[in-house]
């Protein structure tokens, strides 16, 4: 079955020939109210989260290196592209932009930490217009802005 193709707040989604004709509901202002995270944003927090287990955990991993110096991942060699849609590229990315947050890089190691970075996740997800999505509404958007920094 062919689908359609349908632009909203900058992200394409295929809809199927059945739902042609149905308005879908500004969803941004549901996931805010209820604390419920996009896929986009979850995917980010589970990558933070999956960094931060290799980091405090005892057993030492070859996938994600850290700086003998600080807290930072070191973000492996590669093409830019994949940064988007790998593991091993787009999780020290995200750790590392998540720890420039002083709430966050204060509990690394501490109670809390999942629940810092979830709320600091929901506060981009939040910004701008409350009804319509934005990529700016999206934690991956934010490493486009830090490239270079």
């Amino acid at each position: 079955s062919s689908g359609i193709n349908a632009e909203y707040g900058g992200l394409s989604t295929v809809r199927s020939p059945e739902t042609v004709g149905r308005a879908y509901a500004h969803t941004k202002s549901t996931f805010n109210a209820n604390g419920l995270l996009s896929v986009h944003n979850l995917y980010a927090l589970t990558s933070i989260m999956e960094i931060y287990n290799a980091r405090i955990s005892s057993c030492h991993t070859d996938l994600f290196q850290f700086s003998e110096y600080s807290n930072r991942a070191i973000i492996p060699k590669g093409t830019l592209i994949y940064l988007g849609i790998n593991l091993y590229f787009i999780a020290p990315a995200l750790w590392n932009l998540g720890i420039k947050v002083q709430d966050i890089k204060d509990k690394i190691g501490c109670k809390g930490f999942h629940s810092r970075v979830k709320c600091w996740i929901q506060e981009i997800q939040s910004k701008g217009d409350p009804e319509n999505w934005s990529n700016d509404n999206y934690t991956e958007k934010m490493l486009d802005m830090s490239k270079g920094k």
